[in-house]
């Protein structure tokens, strides 16, 4: 999806959730993430303006981003074939499109245990440290919302 595309699917989802129903953001690669794993397998990808990811993913090692980009000229066409292809997501969006991130009711994300370890300081592996330091830049956001992956599901208030 494009970006504009992205914004009125989410805020048609959610205008036409029933009170208390779920909305369920699974698998989809974080923008906020260092590592694009899912669409260069670059780092930092995500991290870079459209038009200059465009001329950064000649060093990509994914072939299909590379065919699908040609010419690595950062044209409209291009830099929406790479939108397409997949440019990430983060709670941006949602906040754009639903609320606020802190009015977001996350009940549940694939990595509960993960985000208790997490938040208890306990170790587990590199990325804990990242995780972390985003945390720490947005606190009124859910841990959810940090993973490399969006794994989230979100409930509607039963009372708007």
């Amino acid at each position: 999806m494009t970006y504009d595309e992205r914004l009125a699917s989410l805020a048609d989802c959610w205008r036409m959730l029933p009170p208390g129903g779920l909305l369920c953001c699974l698998d989809t690669p974080n923008r906020l993430w260092h590592v694009d794993r899912h669409t260069s397998h670059l780092p930092f990808f995500h991290w870079l303006p459209d038009p200059l990811a465009v001329r950064y993913a000649r060093f990509s090692p994914y072939a299909p981003l590379r065919r699908v980009l040609g010419d690595f000229k950062p044209t409209p066409g291009n830099e929406e074939q790479l939108i397409r292809a997949g440019r990430g997501v983060s709670f941006h969006e949602f906040e754009l499109a639903i609320a606020p991130v802190a009015d977001l009711n996350v009940v549940s994300c694939r990595n509960n245990a993960l985000v208790w370890r997490i938040k208890a300081g306990l170790p587990n592996d590199d990325d804990d440290g990242f995780m972390r330091s985003l945390m720490r830049l947005s606190p009124d956001a859910h841990a959810a919302w940090f993973f490399p992956r969006l794994d989230l599901i979100i409930e509607k208030p039963a009372h708007r």
